[in-house]
């Protein structure tokens, strides 16, 4: 199989949102902490990183704060934290479980704040210069604990108003989407062979059908740590986009950020008896994904604003669209 790649995908910024100096978002973040926890001590705060929902700040080098750039990022938050506190002691590895704090006077989540997990990112490159054996091991505890994640009750879920995805409704809205205006940057002959997958899957054959899990939804290398000196895996973070859905979905991330060989090792200790039925939608959720994001890049970069993709990063989008078809394809081919 050939390795994943996944080309810099600027965070969108929403028109209304003001974007705010480092030491604005240092100081709004301690005035959040003082209103919402009194008396907290801030000997020191610092930035850590930010997505496209949540900034992310180290509160006196032990604790994690998160703050939501809009109600919709708040509403995720505290389904994250209500769902951690119900599964944390079911998983192999340390996951956070935040607290949600909430504006005085208001039902709107200002904050969430959990202790810090240990470890270092497993970036591929990291990934890539360890011994075979080590890296055999690691990928393999990826499975080992999304295989743990994915046996627990998804009905846990439904109490922290995780909602189960309409992935019917996702292929059919894509694949209109393929022959709009912004599928103008899709090959004629790709936008065939995408539309006949969603189509296949529309069928509702018998390769596509799963059993309802929950899901972590963004498994990538800042979100899976290691311990940096024994190489082993020591936790799962940021868990704000958990949803109920398909298994495989939790997979694509493996083959876009560490690629083939390291999806292989995972599946091996994670589903070895059902890898060519299950891969198969690993490269049905990777090309949905890939697709709309391309598709979103293509449309704002043709009215001038949104993510400001370049014509060569949706260029290799486009060609790796095309490669995960291909893997697709191989495997549909060896269910026959």
């Amino acid at each position: 199989m050939l390795a994943g790649h996944r080309p810099d995908r600027p965070r969108r910024v929403l028109e209304s949102e003001v974007e705010l100096s480092v030491t604005g978002h240092l100081d709004d973040v301690a005035e959040r902490l003082r209103r919402g926890i009194p008396g907290t001590a801030i000997d020191r705060l610092e930035v850590l990183g930010e997505g496209d929902y949540c900034r992310a700040y180290l509160l006196n080098g032990r604790r994690v704060v998160r703050v939501p750039r809009n109600a919709a990022a708040g509403r995720a938050l505290a389904r994250e934290a209500c769902l951690m506190t119900r599964i944390a002691d079911r998983l192999p590895v340390d996951v956070p479980v935040p607290k949600t704090v909430v504006e005085p006077g208001s039902s709107t989540v200002s904050f969430s704040i959990h202790d810090a997990i240990a470890g270092t990112e497993l970036t591929r490159e990291l990934w890539l210069d360890l011994p075979a054996p080590t890296r055999s091991r690691l990928a393999r505890e990826v499975g080992v604990a999304l295989r743990a994640l994915h046996a627990i009750d998804p009905v846990v879920g439904r109490g922290c108003r995780l909602e189960g995805v309409d992935y019917g409704a996702r292929m059919r809205e894509l694949r209109r989407r393929i022959y709009a205006p912004e599928g103008g940057v899709l090959p004629e002959a790709l936008k065939s062979a995408l539309a006949e997958a969603f189509d296949r899957y529309l069928v509702q054959r018998d390769e596509w059908r799963f059993e309802p899990a929950l899901l972590h939804a963004d498994v990538s290398p800042d979100h899976v740590l290691v311990d940096a000196d024994r190489h082993a895996l020591t936790g799962i973070i940021d868990w704000s986009d958990v949803c109920i859905g398909d298994p495989a979905r939790d997979f694509i991330y493996l083959y876009e950020d560490w690629g083939g060989d390291f999806l292989a090792l995972t599946l091996e200790a994670y589903a070895p008896r059902e890898r060519e039925r299950f891969e198969s939608r690993i490269y049905l959720h990777y090309l949905a994904e890939q697709l709309e994001w391309t598709l979103a890049a293509a449309a704002e970069a043709a009215a001038g604003q949104g993510s400001g993709a370049t014509a060569q990063v949706i260029g290799e989008a486009v060609a790796m669209l095309g490669r995960a078809l291909g893997e697709l394809e191989k495997c549909l081919a060896s269910l026959k």
